[in-house]
């Protein structure tokens, strides 16, 4: 017996080049799907990103006229204080122009109505002896009041069923109210 060598060839292995190129493939392939799907996963948080962008943007747009109106009242009610300011200083005895506003504020009223005059006490003291007089002298019933809540150059004048108020403060919430909501 040579059954040796009438035995079948038995395989004998693989061929080292072959193994090779099959290693070199599968790397080929795990890298590119290692590749692709970190660009998909990029892809997708790219796109996260820009949606949320977008709702930003969308978000922004939709407060950006509420920030602007109130920036306008803001704007305003600043414009309206320094007004207050220049207006107050510029009456701060100015005897003529209170005299002036309060003879016209009594003027609403009809000549048989008692009133009250209430004005600021320093104001009250610069105009009363001529404003009473004037009043007097038409028959009026006036009441003269200091009021320390009514601010330099303004007047507050009551009649049995009626108001006239030409308080600053009030004049300029009037142009403050027109400005903002007009």
């Amino acid at each position: 017996g040579d059954d040796a060598a009438s035995a079948p060839d038995e395989p004998a292995g693989p061929d080292p080049a072959e193994l090779q190129q099959q290693m070199d493939n599968a790397y080929t392939r795990g890298y590119e799907d290692g590749r692709a799907e970190g660009a998909a996963l990029e892809a997708a948080r790219l796109s996260s990103a820009i949606q949320a962008l977008e709702r930003a943007a969308e978000a922004y747009d939709a407060a950006q006229p509420k920030w602007l109106q109130a920036l306008e009242k803001n704007l305003v009610a600043l414009s309206t204080a320094v007004a207050r300011e220049v207006i107050g200083r510029e009456l701060r005895g100015q005897a003529d122009d209170i005299a002036s506003l309060v003879h016209q504020a009594i003027s609403e009223f009809p000549l048989q109505a008692a009133i009250r005059v209430r004005l600021n006490p320093a104001d009250l003291g610069a105009i009363s002896s001529p404003l009473r007089g004037e009043a007097l002298r038409a028959g009026r019933d006036v009441r003269w009041i200091p009021d320390p809540a009514i601010a330099p150059g303004g007047c507050l004048v009551e009649g049995p069923e009626s108001l006239v108020d030409g308080r600053i403060e009030k004049a300029l919430e009037t142009i403050y109210t027109r400005l903002i909501y007009d």
